[in-house]
């Protein structure tokens, strides 16, 4: 596959994952278990800073180029 259509999966699917996970939550929350979508919705949001101060500190540090896994 090329880049470009890798690109348009990755634009899929990321938005896809969200969306699912954002029902699921909401699903749970109208099924009366407010507290319980509240900690989903934390656990979503703290993975998601996670995922962002891993990518910063790779972005800052060059630790997958090391490895030789770079894009290009």
């Amino acid at each position: 596959m090329t880049y470009q259509q890798w690109a348009l999966i990755a634009d899929i699917y990321t938005p896809v994952i969200a969306l699912v996970c954002f029902i699921s939550i909401l699903r749970v929350m109208l099924k009366g278990s407010m507290q319980q979508g509240l900690i989903r919705l934390v656990l979503v949001i703290l993975s998601t800073i996670f995922i962002y101060t891993m990518m910063f500190i790779d972005n800052i540090l060059h630790i997958w180029p090391t490895f030789g896994l770079h894009l290009g």
